[in-house]
């Protein structure tokens, strides 16, 4: 079945679920039928996310976060340092960067050369099986039980040097060349893919092998797990890409100079510029020299916005136009209708129709703040128990902690919008003497000496009150319930 790549951005203010909703689309990109399961209930959330755990892992989905700093050089590909075998020669080499790396697998190239760890690579011409227990860049550690009649023999490990592979990998070498027999046989030298039907000596052919490989003819004796490896090597050469579905999830997308970071590739995005399409489009890479360079119609890209950090139309137009929009607004019904006696998914509600009018839409407040499993952990961490003051103390941290900074900088400290938001400007919380937010001010001295500096209708905010810090002795549940059933 042809899967139509997904080109969506989910936005929205802070909080509001969208690199939580991305996972989950992740996987209804690449995997669309496991994603319909957890739709309909047969897969439960356990479930969907082991999903995206196990596609993470073999490569299929990749996420990347930008920033401001990042450039076309992280993101497609460029020169990186790279230390040289003898620990002190540093080099610079062009490496890939996770956008070529998973257009490569989207193709159905291989993301990696060689086997991968748990992989299982047999000996040629034997019964051996070695299996591949870690994988650097120097090589692969492999492990193999000895190929004896006895059962008592150990398991042994082998190491795999990858410049060797690599060489005889560039020189087409046969897979042979690594199980040539011992001494006292004479062998043709084309039996092993070589030059040449005159018989030499085997420790004669494998010295040529050597003199090839830039190694010591002894380096080759016992040398069929090297052989293994580069035939496993040579059937990944040799078998046709097949391409599978992937995804490529970059969260806080707008947060980067977008038209920097994909240079030339923003026209291979487009679904008829892909790979197959009738307007197929490939592109020329700087770095690696690549000129068939071209994007893989199973290549989905999903990117999540906070609309706060920057706004939708701040973004280039030519990817805007690329990519379908999402809103993931706040929802309230997701909050608990009683908490401690409290009612956030009206609390949520009212002060957020308040942001929207003072400040703007995209700055109203995400309901994972006020969750109850985001509430309970907060409670957890806090060593309260389960009372129902204990859950109003949890409510008044998340308060003190996300909230109120966020409105502080919202509304640039001015207490006025920030109580008229809260719901709570000119009331007061009885038993509790002091408001829920003091103010700054001058006194009678200091506004007549100076006079037409001051601005008597601003007030900025000073320190909350004691009452509804929830590591406070003076803590007031009662007061700082009254506090949350003036913001519905």
């Amino acid at each position: 079945m042809t899967i139509a790549p997904t080109m969506k951005i989910l936005h929205g203010p802070p909080g509001t679920g969208k690199t939580w909703l991305a996972a989950r689309e992740a996987v209804a990109a690449v995997e669309p039928e496991t994603y319909e399961q957890w739709k309909s209930g047969a897969l439960d959330d356990k479930g969907i996310l082991d999903a995206h755990a196990r596609l993470v892992l073999a490569g299929r989905i990749k996420w990347v976060t930008f920033h401001p700093s990042y450039s076309y050089e992280d993101f497609v590909e460029g020169f990186r340092p790279v230390r040289k075998g003898d620990g002190v020669t540093v080099a610079f080499e062009v490496r890939k960067g996770p956008f070529r790396q998973i257009c490569d697998l989207a193709a159905g190239f291989p993301d990696r050369f060689g086997p991968p760890e748990g992989a299982e690579v047999p000996a040629i011409g034997g019964s051996k099986t070695y299996k591949v227990i870690s994988t650097n860049d120097q090589g692969w550690f492999l492990r193999v039980r000895p190929d004896r009649a006895d059962e008592v023999s150990e398991e042994q490990e082998k190491f795999v040097i990858r410049s060797v592979i690599e060489k005889a990998a560039a020189q087409g070498l046969d897979p042979k060349v690594f199980s040539i027999p011992g001494k006292g046989k004479e062998v043709k030298p084309s039996a092993y893919g070589l030059a040449g039907d005159t018989e030499v000596s085997t420790t004669e052919l494998r010295r040529m092998v050597g003199r090839l490989l830039g190694v010591s003819s002894s380096d080759l004796s016992n040398s069929a797990h090297f052989g293994a490896v580069y035939a496993f090597i040579k059937e990944q050469a040799d078998t046709p890409p097949e391409p599978v579905p992937s995804c490529l999830v970059i969260d806080e997308i707008n947060r980067a100079d977008l038209s920097r970071v994909f240079g030339e590739l923003i026209t291979l995005l487009e679904p008829d510029k892909r790979i197959g399409a009738l307007e197929e489009r490939r592109v020329h890479l700087p770095y690696s020299g690549d000129d068939r360079f071209g994007v893989p119609s199973t290549l989905s890209v999903i990117g999540t916005m906070n609309t706060v950090d920057r706004s939708i139309t701040a973004m280039d137009y030519a990817m805007r136009r690329r990519f379908a929009f999402q809103a993931v607004p706040p929802n309230p019904d997701l909050c608990p209708a009683d908490y401690g006696g409290v009612d956030l998914k009206a609390v949520l509600t009212g002060v957020n129709r308040r942001i929207a009018i003072l400040r703007s839409r995209d700055h109203r407040l995400g309901h994972a703040m006020l969750m109850a499993n985001t509430l309970d952990g907060v409670r957890a961490g806090l060593g309260l128990d389960e009372s129902a003051e204990s859950r109003l103390k949890a409510i008044a941290h998340v308060f003190r902690t996300r909230i109120l900074p966020l409105l502080i900088e919202y509304f640039h400290e001015d207490l006025r919008k920030i109580e008229l938001a809260l719901g709570t400007r000119g009331r007061s919380f009885p038993p509790a003497t002091e408001k829920l937010l003091g103010a700054y001010s001058f006194n009678d001295d200091e506004i007549s000496r100076f006079d037409e500096l001051v601005d008597a209708d601003q007030e900025m905010m000073a320190e909350p009150a004691e009452w509804w810090d929830p590591h406070s002795q003076k803590f007031s549940s009662e007061a700082f319930a009254a506090a949350l059933g003036s913001m519905v």
